[in-house]
C-alpha cells in the first residue's frame, strides 16, 4: 500500500471522526436556539423534583424531604396550559391538576374546584420553555458536547447563570403543590451556595430545548441554618405538535377564591359537604352548622354575611339572591318582599291574614289579630280601627 492511498485513507477517517460532532460556536448556538424558540407553539413537559432539607435550631435538627412530578401540556397560541402534580413531603401525599385559560387558573383540590383570576401576566409565569430561553440570555454558557436523547443528536451544554434569577426559576414548580422555601437574600448568596449545576440539551437538528437539569445544594454556616439539596429534571418533547386543552365540565362551576390565596394553602384546607369547625377550615371560607358549604343560592345560612357570598341574602335559613315570596319562609319582615312575615311565613297583609301589629296589613289595621280595612260593620276596638270618618261604637265600625 503506498504512501498516498494511507494519506488518503487517513483523510477519509478524520473526517468520518470529526463529522460525528458537529462543530458550532456558542454565539451562534445561542443564536440559533433563540431563533427557534419564536417558532414554538405547542410542547409537553415532564419535570422530577426531589430536595432534602435539613433544618438546624440552636442544636435541634429536623429532616425534610419532597419528591414532586409535574407533567405539563403548553398551547402558547391559545394561551392554555394544564399541568398533572404529584407531590409528597412529610408522609403526605397530594395529587391535583391545574389549568391556566389565560390569566384565569382552575385547580381541584380535595375534590374541589377553585378558580382565582390572577395578574395580567400571569400566563406568561408558567411558560417553562420561556424560562429555559431567558435563563440562557441572561447566563454564559459552556458546549460540553454532545449527547442522544430519544434517538436525536443534542447539544450539551453547561450553564454559568446569575443565581438569584436561577433561585426564582427553580423554585417555581414547587409553587404548585407545596409551601416556597425561604430564599437567601442579598450577597450571601455565592457564600451559601455550594454547588450550582445547571445543564441543557439542544437538538442538533432543530435548536429546540429537549432537556434540562438543575441541582442546587445550599450550606449555611451559621447555628440556625436550612441545609438543602434540590435537583430538578425535565424533559421537553412533542415540539409544535397538536394538543388539545379543555376545561373539565365540572370545573366551570369552581369556587372562586381571592388573588391574596395562594392553591398551597387552600389544598390543606376541605371541601364542600366535609366536617369544619370555623369558616377557615374550609376551601369555600363557609362553614355552618359544622358543615362546609359554598355560600350559594339554596346553601344552608343563619347570617347573611357570613354564610352567604357577598350579595346573598340569608332568609329562611337559605340562602339566596332575591326576597321571599308570599308563603315562603322568614325570619323577619326584611326577609319578605312585602315586608310581612307572620309566623315564619311572608304575608301579604291583606283583608282577614293574620296579624300581630298595625305593620302586619296594608290598611295597617289589625283587629283580632286579622287585618281590617275598618270599613263600617267592620270589628273594632279603637276608632282608628275604622276608616277615617267613622267611629268605634260597641266594638263596630259605623
Amino acid at each position: 500500500m503506498n504512501k498516498i492511498t494511507l494519506i488518503s485513507i487517513a483523510l477519509v477517517c478524520v473526517l468520518l471522526f470529526s463529522g460525528c460532532e458537529k462543530q458550532i460556536s456558542k454565539e451562534e448556538l445561542i443564536k440559533n436556539v433563540l431563533a427557534s424558540a419564536q417558532s414554538i407553539k405547542t410542547y409537553k413537559t415532564d419535570s422530577d423534583i426531589k430536595m432534602n432539607m435539613d433544618i438546624s435550631i440552636f442544636g435541634s435538627r429536623q429532616s425534610v424531604a419532597m419528591e414532586m412530578t409535574l407533567k405539563g401540556s403548553v398551547d402558547l397560541e391559545n394561551r392554555k396550559i394544564v399541568f398533572d402534580v404529584k407531590s409528597k413531603a412529610a408522609g403526605k401525599e397530594q395529587k391535583f391538576t391545574t389549568y391556566f385559560l389565560d390569566n384565569v387558573a382552575y385547580m381541584q383540590a380535595q375534590g374541589q374546584w377553585l378558580k382565582q383570576t390572577a395578574k395580567a401576566n400571569a400566563f406568561a409565569t408558567q411558560n417553562q420553555y420561556k424560562d429555559i430561553i431567558d435563563l440562557l440570555q441572561d447566563s454564559q454558557i459552556e458546549i460540553l458536547g454532545q449527547e442522544n436523547v430519544d434517538g436525536k443528536s443534542n447539544y450539551v451544554i453547561n450553564i454559568i447563570p446569575d443565581k438569584k434569577k436561577l433561585f426564582e426559576k427553580s423554585f417555581k414548580p414547587l409553587e404548585q403543590g407545596a409551601q416556597k422555601p425561604q430564599l437567601p437574600q442579598g450577597p450571601n448568596v455565592d457564600e451559601l451556595v455550594k454547588d450550582f449545576t445547571v445543564k441543557f440539551w439542544i437538538q442538533e437538528d432543530s435548536f429546540l430545548v429537549s432537556k434540562s437539569m438543575i441541582r442546587i445544594l445550599i450550606e449555611p454556616k451559621n447555628q440556625t441554618s436550612i441545609k438543602m439539596d434540590m435537583t430538578m429534571n425535565t424533559k421537553i418533547y412533542e415540539h409544535n405538535k397538536p394538543i388539545i386543552i379543555e376545561l373539565p365540565e365540572e370545573a366551570k362551576k369552581a369556587v372562586e377564591i381571592s388573588a391574596s390565596e395562594t392553591f398551597s394553602s387552600i389544598s390543606q384546607k376541605v371541601g364542600k359537604g366535609k366536617e369544619c369547625f370555623t369558616s377557615s377550615d374550609c376551601i369555600t371560607n363557609f362553614c355552618v352548622k359544622g358543615i362546609c358549604t359554598e355560600g350559594k343560592p339554596g346553601d344552608p345560612c343563619r347570617f347573611p354575611v357570613r354564610d352567604c357570598k357577598e350579595g346573598l341574602k340569608c332568609i329562611g335559613d337559605k340562602c339566596r339572591e332575591d326576597y321571599a315570596e308570599i308563603g315562603e319562609a322568614c325570619s323577619s319582615f326584611s326577609d319578605c318582599k312585602s315586608k310581612i312575615c307572620i309566623n315564619n311565613k311572608c304575608s301579604e297583609g291583606n283583608f282577614g291574614d293574620e296579624c300581630f301589629g298595625v305593620f302586619d296589613c296594608k290598611s295597617q289595621k289589625c283587629v283580632n289579630h286579622k287585618c281590617s280595612e275598618g270599613n263600617a260593620g267592620d270589628a273594632c276596638f279603637f276608632s282608628f280601627d275604622c276608616k277615617q270618618g267613622l267611629t268605634c261604637i260597641n266594638k263596630i265600625c259605623g
